[in-house]
C-alpha cells in the first residue's frame, strides 16, 4: 500500500476549535473564590454529575462539571468524528512522578476503540516546535490488550506512538487514542488493559526526555454497535475478494482478501472515490495481512455514493496523476464495487 496514504490519515488536522474551554489550574483558581454556600451547591451538582455520567452517554448531559474531553478536542481531530456523541465516561486517574493521567472516556463501534485522555504535569511540557501538526501529539511508552471471554487479544495502534489532541496550558495536554483488533472486530464487552510506563515532555522530541512511571488502566467497556451498518460485498475476482464495508459513525471499513501477499500476486492496492471529490482517491489508512487486510476512510469524507477498486499498482502506468484517477483506476481495477451509503 502506499505510504502516503498513510500520512494523509494522521496529518490531516484542523487548526479550528469550536470549543474553548478552561484548564485544570484556571478552575481550581476559580473554585477558590466562590463562597461556602456556592461550594456545597458544587458539590452536589458534582456528586449528580458523577452518577449520571455512569449510565449517560456524553451527548445526553447537560452539567457543566461532566469531563469530557471528546468534546473538547473532536473538532481537531483528523477523523472529524463526533466522538462526544457516543462516548461514555471511564474518570480513572492515576498520578506518579509527577504526572497525573486520567483515561476520560471511551468509545468502540466494534471495529475501532477510541480512549480519549487528559494528562497534567507538574513541570511544564515544553511546545518548542511550530508545527501544529507536532503540537498536537504528546508521545508515550506502553502496552495495550484487551481481555474478553475470547481470550487475550494485542491491540493495534496503528503505528503511532502518542495522543492526538492539543495543550490546553503549559501543564495539561487532552488527546485521543485509537486502536483496532488488526482486521478483527471487537467481542461485545471487554476489560480495557492499558499500561502507560513513559510519557514525553518535549513535544516532537519523543526520544529527548521521558517521565517513567506506572500508570496502569483497567476499565470494562461495551461495544456501542447501534450506529454501524454493514454492508456484504462479497465480489471475487482473480482470488481478490472485496468482502464487505462497514461504516460507523468516526470510519468507513473496507474489508478485503487476496492470494498472499509474499507469493507471486500483484501488487495489491485499495482505492477509492465518492462524489464531491472528483478524482480524489480518499483511502487513507489501513491494515493488512497476508491475506486480508482493512482500508479506513474518515466518515466525514464519504458522501452517499462509495466507489472501490482494487487494483494492480504497477499497471496504473506512469502517467502522472492521470495514475490516480478514478477512471484509470475502473479501468485497471481487478475487482470493483459500488455502493450507496445511507446517510
Amino acid at each position: 500500500m502506499n505510504d502516503h496514504k498513510f500520512l494523509n490519515a494522521v496529518g490531516n488536522i484542523s487548526d479550528e476549535y469550536l470549543l474553548e474551554a478552561l484548564s485544570y489550574r484556571e478552575r481550581n483558581k476559580m473554585v477558590k473564590y466562590f463562597s461556602k454556600v456556592a461550594a456545597a451547591i458544587l458539590a452536589v451538582m458534582a456528586l449528580t454529575g458523577f452518577a449520571l455520567n455512569a449510565f449517560m452517554p456524553v451527548f445526553a448531559r447537560s452539567l457543566p462539571f461532566v469531563g469530557n474531553a471528546f468534546a473538547f478536542i473532536q473538532d481537531r481531530l483528523h477523523t472529524g468524528g463526533a466522538y462526544s456523541n457516543y462516548a461514555f465516561k471511564i474518570g480513572d486517574k492515576v498520578t506518579d512522578n509527577g504526572l497525573t493521567i486520567t483515561m476520560s472516556e471511551a468509545y468502540c463501534d466494534g471495529v475501532n476503540l477510541y480512549v480519549s485522555f487528559i494528562v497534567e504535569s507538574e513541570t511544564a511540557f515544553d511546545t518548542w516546535t511550530t508545527d501544529e501538526y507536532i503540537k498536537g501529539q504528546l508521545n508515550y511508552n506502553g502496552t495495550m490488550y484487551i481481555e474478553s471471554t475470547e481470550g487475550l487479544k494485542s491491540l493495534n495502534d496503528f503505528g503511532l506512538t502518542g495522543l492526538e489532541g492539543k495543550f490546553t496550558d503549559a501543564f495539561t495536554f487532552v488527546g485521543v487514542k485509537s486502536f483496532s483488533l488488526t482486521g478483527d472486530t471487537f467481542p461485545d464487552k471487554f476489560m480495557l488493559d492499558m499500561k502507560i510506563n513513559s510519557v514525553s515532555l518535549i513535544t516532537g522530541k519523543a526520544d529527548k526526555e521521558y517521565v517513567k512511571g506506572d500508570w496502569h488502566f483497567a476499565p470494562s467497556i461495551n461495544v456501542n454497535s447501534g450506529d454501524v451498518v454493514t454492508y456484504e460485498i462479497n465480489k471475487e475476482a482473480n482470488g481478490h475478494t472485496i468482502d464487505k464495508v462497514v461504516v460507523t459513525p468516526i470510519y468507513v471499513t473496507i474489508y478485503t482478501s487476496y492470494p498472499d501477499i509474499y507469493g507471486d500476486t500483484t501488487s495489491y492496492e485499495v482505492q477509492a472515490y465518492t462524489d464531491g471529490y472528483a478524482d480524489e482517491d480518499i483511502s487513507s489508512q489501513g491494515e493488512y495481512g497476508r491475506t486480508s487486510g482493512i482500508t479506513q476512510i474518515p466518515r466525514v469524507r464519504v458522501n452517499n455514493d462509495l466507489h472501490i477498486y482494487v487494483v494492480n499498482g504497477p499497471t496504473l502506468g506512469e502517467d502522472g496523476l492521470a495514475c490516480g484517477t478514478q477512471k484509470i483506476s475502473k479501468e485497471h481495477a481487478i475487482v470493483s464495487a459500488d455502493i450507496t451509503i445511507d446517510k
